[in-house]
């Protein structure tokens, strides 16, 4: 798919690098000592991206830091929900000369 603001030379470009991209591709599943070590390289990407998102999982779900940030959370509410208690009393024209 081609953007339109996309020149006529970049667009040429593309082609030819996707048909080369094609062609290689091509080599690649005739050959089968190629195409078995090409598994085995996928395997290792796909094995060294699972350690990476491992990590990254324990970062982002981190027990101590989701009870941080509930802790916050339930401090910024009780911060809002004071001033408002507070804002409240001291429009109550009731309330104004008791202060």
């Amino acid at each position: 798919m081609y953007d339109t603001r996309v020149s006529e030379e970049e667009k040429k470009w593309q082609r030819r690098d996707d048909a080369r991209i094609l062609a290689r591709a091509e080599e690649i599943k005739a050959d089968k000592e190629r195409l078995k070590n090409a598994h085995i390289g996928a395997r290792e990407i796909l094995e060294e991206e699972a350690q990476r998102l491992k990590g990254l999982s324990k970062v982002a779900y981190n027990p101590t830091v989701d009870k941080a940030v509930k802790k916050g959370e339930q401090i910024e509410k009780q911060q809002t929900t004071g001033f408002e208690r507070t804002r409240r009393v001291h429009s109550n024209p009731a309330t104004i000369g008791r202060l």
